[in-house]
């Protein structure tokens, strides 16, 4: 049984109750400068003006508040942040300037001086917006402002309204934000090729590059040339590796022009996941003049040289074959949120080093100088755009594949320079009921093609997806926790796809955060690392291409699941470490696992599971409670049979006013609703594991109230003492609905008539109580719960017309005239219910996405 701190279940009553403010995580760091930063390393030519430090925010435009950029604020809603900078004469004259982001999440807004400069949407795409002449001004008096919101629709975004189990999403400027002044006449962008050389000694670079003009005035002129140059420089030692020639080229006004330079590199250093070796390419616009070279613009890059080549469904690195070892790793910390410090990002990626991986997965494009840290750390990369969970409703419209190529546009353009990039991901988990589904995949994979040439992928937990001859690798993802199960996934997926490399992209294991009870309690840390020896071994033994181990630490979600373990309903607990980044069992496993190394014996431990305690008691409570008082006084005894055998009658003497005892009616009332709470927990308890339950509570119930929920299904006794109320209260509704009906047909009834119709019309579910003792065993079972759903359905159908009949003859009405209007009433207020959610959650298109992907994994 997991177990919550009361901490935990404050907050989310307090969460519940309404309580919210703006709560930021602020990193307070400085954009990184030199030739390691993110983007843009800085060069003689180009200058930064760093946007970080101080900004003011205001959620309504009236009261502005201070705030440390780049932070990340933990709350759903439009922001606006403002602030002021300085540029000087000399700077307004020399150099053209862009607003560089690294991630402004989710939609931004950007102005300058009251001037619109751009929008841009998709918070984990960096993006640069060049700003338009005559925009800035001399002086201390610019004013930037950028309107962020960071709410997500369940059509309309990209991600979509975040799932059960996805990440969190932090909004505001979470990530390095600064002023790129570069020469007039600049290099825009630049991209390169390696082509080898025979026995790959030596290699040649070709670089093209856009070359823009903003209005330098640059002319060639007599006995002088504008001309284009690239350089290679080992990037440890710093030394010249090659140097090619001046390619002349004409600048064009306000317009940029395709260059393309070429410079080899002589006794070749490889880059391999073992060496990670780099070379610095230096692309420079110089003017030459009588044989003087002046520097006019210098963009630099890194690029590794290696060669990635997949053969008889395994990857080789420069020729060697090499197993992936990989780990998904998030954008979240305990302290910064998505706001990671470098420092903090560059630990995670050590430790993932250590830990013997040589793969990283990205569900969403990272900080850029996560991608650094990967080329020189000698990590594979699997780098994905956020489309997830997208039913084929949705995949299939226009203008959610236009949003989703963009995306991968920004993506690629941004990172495909990386040498650690292995792979390119296109979408996880979304559904393939349609050909629009492989229309997008087609398209996806054409358009990353069409630009870079390394492979495409998408991941899914369905073994017979139509989709995947569309793309280069079978990526598969698996929810169970059952090495036998796994065994067969594994067999089917290598029998239904051989000529394509296969990669594991998911598999791990849920946990209760410092349960050390041994593996042979499923929740604890020993079960976790039990699962990932059980399945590597499986991996191995099948010789699939490598494995997505999930994942390095625990992260928070958007919603709340109920499947969670952790204390905390929105924390993701299926790390190998915690989310403060403290080692669980499963990160030493995995180690000596990657590493080749012997294994320790994990603690057994002596787990048994048991049905709660709770049930059984309050059961016997209730059950001991009535049959006393059926045995001990005639008068309720009477009307319990007489309510049971003679309904009819029973209700003709509640309307002739034969008195009921009204504390009879009110212990039949709590006796219901114990009943109730009773059963409903059982339920709850027995699905808190479901993945597809858990998915649909969220379709039905807003975050606050549904963690609040979650906190009592854990806790049974709590959850029986809750929802009695709750229950009680329901019947205090229906029989004030009942008065008020009667109201509306010109019915006199006093409150007498409505109290006695409703309780015991619900009479029959008293039934019910030996069932409460053993409800959460027997479903245990798969063959009794199809019988026990039915169960209570019949007598929810037999009490609705009990309560009709009674209604009926309290009112001195025909009973067909109230059935029908009570069945059209309830019909009515479900359809509305439902239609409420459907047209503000898209609940249907959900649903049956939810079905459908319960139904692709069986």
């Amino acid at each position: 049984m997991r177990r919550f701190s009361h901490t935990a279940l404050i907050f989310t009553l307090l969460s519940t109750a309404g309580y919210s403010q703006v709560r930021f995580f602020e990193n307070g760091q400085a954009t990184r400068t030199g030739p390691d930063a993110g983007l843009f390393p800085d060069t003689p030519t180009r200058t930064k003006i760093d946007l970080s430090g101080e900004w003011h925010y205001s959620t309504d435009g009236r009261e502005w508040r201070t705030v440390t950029v780049p932070s990340a604020y933990d709350w759903t809603g439009k922001v606006t942040f403002r602030r002021t900078f300085d540029i000087t004469p000399e700077m307004l004259d020399r150099f053209s300037f862009s607003v560089v982001a690294y991630g402004i999440n989710y939609q931004s807004d950007m102005t300058i001086n009251g001037n619109f400069v751009g929008r841009h949407t998709g918070g984990y795409s960096s993006f640069v917006q060049p700003i338009p002449q005559n925009t800035l001004q001399v002086g201390k008096e610019n004013t930037i402002q950028i309107s962020v919101d960071n709410e997500l629709t369940p059509r309309t975004t990209l991600p979509l309204c975040q799932q059960v189990g996805a990440w969190r999403t932090y909004g505001g400027i979470f990530r390095d934000i600064y002023f790129l002044a570069t020469p007039k006449l600049y290099v825009e962008l630049a991209e390169a090729k390696t082509s080898f050389s025979a026995g790959q000694s030596s290699a040649t670079v070709s670089v093209r590059a856009e070359i823009t003009d903003r209005g330098s005035g640059i002319k060639p002129e007599a006995n002088s040339f504008i001309g284009f140059q690239v350089e290679a420089f080992d990037k440890l030692s710093g030394n010249l590796t090659g140097q090619g020639g001046i390619v002349p080229f004409v600048p064009q006004p306000n317009k940029s022009v395709p260059v393309n330079g070429q410079v080899s590199i002589g006794t070749l250093k490889l880059w391999s996941p073992e060496v990670p070796d780099l070379y610095v390419l230096k692309c420079r616009i110089v003017r030459v003049m009588n044989k003087e070279v002046t520097l006019l613009d210098e963009y630099d890059f890194d690029i590794g040289v290696r060669e990635l080549r997949w053969g008889d469904g395994k990857l080789y690195v420069n020729n060697t074959l090499t197993p992936l070892k990989g780990i998904l790793w998030h954008e979240d910390h305990p302290s910064f949120g998505s706001a990671m410090t470098y420092d903090a990002m560059e630990r995670d990626i050590a430790m993932v080093k250590s830990l013997g991986a040589n793969l990283v997965r990205f569900l969403y494009p990272p900080h850029p100088y996560m991608l650094n840290l990967c080329d020189r750390y000698g990590l594979l990369v699997m780098e994905e755009i956020p489309l997830a969970d997208v039913p084929a409703e949705i995949l299939s419209k226009e203008y959610f594949q236009d949003e989703a190529l963009n995306y991968i546009k920004e993506m690629v353009g941004r990172d495909k320079h990386h040498v650690s990039v292995t792979a390119w991901g296109i979408g996880d988990e979304f559904e393939q009921t349609s050909s629009s589904a492989c229309d997008y995949v087609n398209n996806a994979r054409n358009a990353i093609k069409s630009v870079d040439d390394r492979y495409v992928y998408f991941a899914t937990n369905n073994l017979h997806d139509r989709c995947f001859e569309y793309v280069d690798l079978v990526v598969l993802n698996t929810y169970s926790d059952n090495a036998k199960e796994f065994r067969e996934f594994l067999k089917q997926s290598q029998s239904r796809y051989p000529d394509k490399p296969i990669v594991v992209g998911r598999y791990g294991r849920n946990i209760e955060p410092d349960n050390r009870n041994g593996y042979s309690d499923p929740n604890s840390m020993e079960a976790q690392a039990r699962t990932v020896m059980q399945f590597y071994e499986a991996m191995k033994d099948s010789k699939v291409a490598g494995s997505v181990l999930w994942s390095f630490s625990d992260w928070r979600s958007d919603r709340p699941a109920l499947t969670t373990h952790a204390n905390d309903p929105y924390l993701q607990s299926i790390g190998i470490l915690s989310y403060e980044r403290e080692k669980r069992p499963a990160f030493e496993v995995t180690r000596a696992l990657f590493n080749g190394e012997k294994l320790q014996a994990l603690p057994v431990g002596n787990y048994a599971p048991s049905a709660p305690i709770s049930y059984v008691l309050a059961g016997l409570v209730v059950l001991l409670s009535f049959a006393f008082l059926y045995n001990s006084n005639r008068r309720f005894r009477e009307c319990v049979n007489r309510s049971l055998f003679r309904t009819y009658n029973f209700f003709a003497d509640v309307r002739d006013q034969r008195v009921i005892a009204t504390t009879h009616s009110l212990f039949l009332a709590v006796v219901i609703s114990v009943t109730w709470a009773i059963i409903l927990s059982s339920i709850f308890s027995h699905y808190r594991e479901n993945i597809l339950w858990d998915n649909m509570l969220s379709q039905f119930m807003g975050d606050n109230l549904k963690a609040w929920f979650v906190q009592l299904v854990w806790h049974p006794t709590t959850f029986i003492l809750v929802i009695s109320g709750l229950v009680l209260l329901k019947i205090l509704v229906l029989i004030a609905l009942v008065k008020l009906l009667a109201m509306i047909v010109r019915t006199h009834v006093y409150t007498y008539h409505a109290v006695s119709i409703t309780i015991w019309s619900m009479l029959p579910y008293v039934i019910l109580i030996p069932l409460t003792m053993i409800l959460y065993r027997i479903m245990e079972s798969e063959m009794y719960v199809l019988p026990v759903a039915v169960l209570l359905i019949l007598m929810n159908a037999w009490v609705f017309m009990r309560l009709l009949k009674g209604v009926s003859i309290i009112y001195d009405v025909f009973p067909l005239k109230v059935y029908a209007v009570g069945i059209l009433l309830v019909l009515v207020c479900t359809a509305s219910v439902y239609g409420y959610f459907d047209y503000t959650r898209s609940t249907s298109v959900y649903l049956r996405y939810f079905f459908q992907s319960v139904h692709a994994s069986m």
